[in-house]
């Protein structure tokens, strides 16, 4: 698979594929072997039925990405050639409308290679978890000098007490190999992490447009992952609440990562709500359905700490509700993650993250940070299809975490995102993504599928929002249809007598023209 597109790693820098001898490593033997020989435009093939299968999900072509910062003019690994380019794709920076690819070549990881990375990334969500019941309670970080003052309360964001459960549910890491090998933490992601969604849909792509690959290759499932998820939210559930009612706050679909949410909702089954669809009342949260208002248990909220309730932070917007932090705090609600995370994103608390793994957990960090300078480790990028060929990219891996009442778990895949020319890790503007495969361990038997029922029942308990999005959805297809059968009958009528246009000096016309405009509910000039 290589080596017919010529594929010549980076020097002096660590390639994923090849060996600095020159020879292929084995984890991409094996996965050049279940793909099998790639003909001329193979790949493009792929990729372009990974295009398709993206835009029937809705992911392909919005603007949906895992980052907000795109640069007008860049030129990525992956795009088409100008001959193969998509309709409507994002050439000058528009929020409107980016697309999302798959990469038809995945990140491959050997199993043992993996398992190491995957203890450094279990160890750093339990000294989160660690600092912020510290931080919460009797703030010894503090009192020890180990994190000062201003950088654990400088923030806007200020931790609530937590009455009960984890402060971190789902928790995401970015991680990057240096050009020596090394694994290197680049960024944490705890409040309302994003990811998943996109990891699930990658591999039900990949799964699709080279499944003997996925099969033959050995990767790793990741299926049933949302079930591992579902289980660690629904644990957070106040005490005595009896098959807690649970659903996935939103921040609509202008929200950046809003395919993913709608995608994990419809996974775990649970409802997709957002701001103006839930009411805060006696420290209850309550769903706004046909049929009066519903309890809300548990939220796994999509909405950042500083657009979640007006009534504590600066920002708003229309997925804020008001006083749903004081009914977490109450025991009213459990929020998946906590109200408060945001404050270990930066980038100022993650030089602390060694000493506070030493001090609370007496430990060393396995997972060093990224140094601004450190240059990355190389991997096969489909070059597009004007080269159809393989060439060197980087590429910054996002990990998936959950925490459950069977502990902590990692998704044993996720996301890599490669990086176009000049893109710092931190903030790739990269739209090409790829599927992580995990290969060369004991074979992994597919754990059954658990099917919950869901929650959502599209009768009374539909949200009211929903059901008037649904209602003028419906009249707008019975006067599309009003409008089809006019133009179907004026058409025929044209079909059987050309000459009807000029009758009547354009009185026939102008009737036709009166019926369409009628039947579009439009008014008549």
């Amino acid at each position: 698979m290589l080596g017919r597109g010529g594929y010549v790693p980076t020097r002096d820098r660590f390639d994923e594929a090849v060996a600095p001898d020159g020879t292929m490593r084995p984890t991409w033997s094996e996965v050049g072997r279940s793909l099998g020989a790639t003909r001329p435009g193979e790949l493009l093939e792929r990729q372009r039925q990974a295009d398709r299968m993206l835009d029937a999900e809705g992911a392909g072509h919005l603007i949906h990405e895992l980052t907000f910062d795109v640069r007008p003019g860049d030129v990525r690994p992956g795009d088409a050639s100008d001959g193969d380019a998509r309709d409507g794709d994002a050439r000058d920076g528009d929020a409107g409308s980016r697309p999302w690819r798959i990469d038809p070549v995945p990140l491959v990881l050997a199993h043992d290679d993996f398992d190491q990375l995957a203890a450094g990334a279990m160890q750093r969500m339990r000294v989160l978890e660690a600092l912020l019941v510290d931080l919460a309670g009797n703030q010894q970080v503090i009192r020890t000098g180990t994190i000062p003052p201003q950088v654990a309360f400088g923030s806007s964001i200020q931790l609530l007490p937590l009455p009960g459960g984890r402060w971190i549910v789902h928790y995401a890491l970015d991680v990057a190999r240096t050009a020596s090998g090394e694994w290197r933490v680049v960024q944490d992601l705890i409040d309302s992490p994003a990811g998943m969604g996109y990891a699930l849909l990658n591999r039900s792509v990949m799964a699709r447009v080279t499944p003997d690959g996925v099969r033959r290759s050995g990767a790793a499932p990741i299926g049933s992952f949302a079930a591992m998820l579902r289980r660690g939210i629904t644990a957070q559930s106040p005490l005595g609440r009896r098959s807690p009612r649970t659903v996935v706050l939103t921040g609509g679909p202008l929200h950046p990562t809003y395919v993913e949410q709608s995608y994990l909702a419809t996974q775990m089954g649970f409802h997709l709500a957002e701001g103006g669809d839930l009411v805060v009342r006696q420290n209850r949260v309550w769903l706004r359905a046909l049929d009066g208002v519903e309890p809300v248990d548990v939220i796994y909220r999509r909405v950042e700490d500083e657009r979640l309730d007006p009534l504590v932070t600066r920002g708003a917007g229309p997925s804020s509700i008001p006083a749903i932090t004081w009914a977490a705090q109450a025991g009213g609600v459990a929020l998946a993650n906590a109200f408060g995370t945001h404050l270990l994103e930066t980038s100022a608390m993650s030089a602390f993250l060694p000493a506070v793994a030493t001090t609370l957990l007496s430990e060393t960090l396995q997972l060093p940070q990224l140094d601004p300078d450190d240059q990355l480790a190389t991997t096969p990028v489909y070059a597009g299809a004007r080269l159809d060929s393989l060439a060197p990219g980087c590429v910054v891996l996002r990990l998936q975490l959950v925490a459950s009442p069977d502990g902590i778990a990692v998704m044993r895949g996720g996301v890599g995102r490669v990086l176009a020319a000049g893109d710092r890790p931190t903030n790739p503007t990269a739209r090409l993504a790829k599927d992580v495969w995990i290969v060369g361990g004991p074979p992994v038997a597919m754990p059954p599928r658990i099917v919950s029922h869901p929650q959502v029942d599209f009768g009374g308990s539909v949200p009211k929002r929903a059901a008037d999005a649904l209602f003028w959805m419906g009249r707008a297809a019975e006067r599309a249809e009003v409008a089809a059968r006019t133009i179907r009958v004026i058409g025929g009528q044209l079909q059987q007598d050309p000459s009807l246009v000029a009758l009547g000096a354009g009185g026939w016309s102008h009737g036709a023209l009166s019926m369409l405009r009628a039947a579009q509910s439009r008014s008549i000039v």
